[in-house]
């Protein structure tokens, strides 16, 4: 235990998380990391790693499946000069090793370091296992036939299984569910991972006689590349808006025009425009129904600049060729088109005149973009400052 490093990982500010599996393995082996597998201990934790990972640690995102997501570092490197893997574990959250190992196929897998405590643990069959380098099945892993594919990696290391574990596997595999489809099948074959897997099916109907077939020409890539999802572009803010939001969201769909698309809307009136990649995220989640349709007379919040007139009446401080005219506690509507600029942010509303807040119907909102919303008529609240 004295010669096993004091911290396993790179990745310094990671938080209220396991690294466990091979990474650990490796440690513990002296020999080459291929990834880092993270189980956070809650989804809160899942979502700080992540935005962790992508703002301190130069990392993207590059596969996103329904139980993990894939990111490539920047900041670190392998053995061989490579971008670092980091898988990030999203399909439940890791208040023990227990729940982890309870997961893992083979025990000298079930190891797992701390993050907070910077303290290892390991299975009670961990050290005698790796020290014999035996393979011993747990029956309780959801993938057994993913475990199947992965024992000629292990005999590659030098790693045996003996007689009575392949009987167990193969008992395991006997009272699991058979897949029904050529999706369910490439499901399994990605394991607990969830990763990429591509099927050569050639049109060919699923059955598991073809599927038999299939596996005897070798005929499967794993970890493909999917050409069609640049998986890069999503951002930290795209995952906290998703997983991390402590207010109801709602869904706000917009026609056709030079702005975003969607927008998502919080029942406390705040406007996230630039929403569409959250959405695409829910989505592969399998959270599609996250974000309810936008009632049409929810309120929402926003701010403009004004000039204040001597009156007690207000006008545009940048387009003076508007002369709608605002006050305090009434509403104001564009005759001429659903043009009134409102802002989502008070900071970024501009102008050489006086804040205000204001607020709209949801109905009302025309388009967002980054910046700004349109809408067809607000009413004055408030001065801000």
């Amino acid at each position: 235990m004295n010669r096993l490093p004091k911290q396993p990982h790179p990745f310094g500010g990671l938080k209220n998380c396991y690294i466990a599996g091979g990474a650990i393995l490796s440690a513990v082996t002296k020999s080459e990391v291929g990834d880092y597998d993270i189980y956070p201990k809650s989804r809160k934790a899942a979502i700080d790693a992540i935005y962790y990972l992508m703002d301190e640690e130069n990392c993207f995102v590059v596969n996103i499946s329904d139980r993990a997501v894939t990111l490539k570092c920047n900041s670190h490197f392998n053995d061989k000069g490579e971008r670092l893997l980091v898988q990030v574990m999203m399909f439940d959250e890791f208040s023990s090793t227990k729940a982890i190992f309870d997961f893992f196929d083979f025990t000298v897998c079930m190891a797992a370091f701390d993050c907070s405590t910077e303290q290892y643990h390991f299975h009670n069959d961990f050290w005698p296992d790796v020290a014999s380098k035996t393979l011993r099945f747990n029956p309780k892993t959801r993938y057994p036939l993913n475990s199947m594919m992965r024992i000629g990696k292990y005999r590659n290391k030098g790693y045996v299984l003996p007689t009575s574990e392949m009987i167990r596997m193969s008992l395991t595999l006997m009272q699991s569910d058979l897949p029904t489809s050529w999706d369910d099948l490439e499901k399994v074959i990605g394991g607990t991972y969830g990763q990429q897997v591509k099927l050569h099916t050639e049109d060919l109907e699923f059955s598991i006689e073809n599927a038999i077939q299939l596996f005897d020409e070798l005929n499967v890539d794993m970890l493909y590349p999917d050409l069609n999802t640049d998986y890069s572009r999503f951002t930290a803010e795209d995952f906290v808006t998703v997983f991390d939001y402590d207010v109801d969201l709602y869904r706000l769909e917009f026609p056709d025009n030079m702005y975003d698309k969607t927008a998502l809307v919080s029942s406390t009136g705040q406007i996230i425009s630039d929403s569409e990649r959250a959405i695409e995220l829910a989505e592969m989640f399998g959270m599609s129904d996250k974000f309810k349709p936008c009632p049409d007379d929810l309120m929402l919040t926003g701010y403009k600049t004004f000039t204040e007139n001597a009156d007690g009446t207000l006008t545009n401080s940048v387009y003076g060729y508007k002369k709608l005219t605002y006050k305090i506690g009434e509403w104001a509507e564009e005759p001429l088109s659903p043009n009134i600029f409102v802002h989502q942010k008070v900071g970024s509303a501009y102008g050489r005149g006086v804040k205000y807040k204001v607020e709209f119907y949801a109905k009302d909102i025309t388009a967002t973009n980054s910046a700004e919303i349109n809408v067809k008529k607000v009413r004055v609240v408030e001065k801000i400052g």
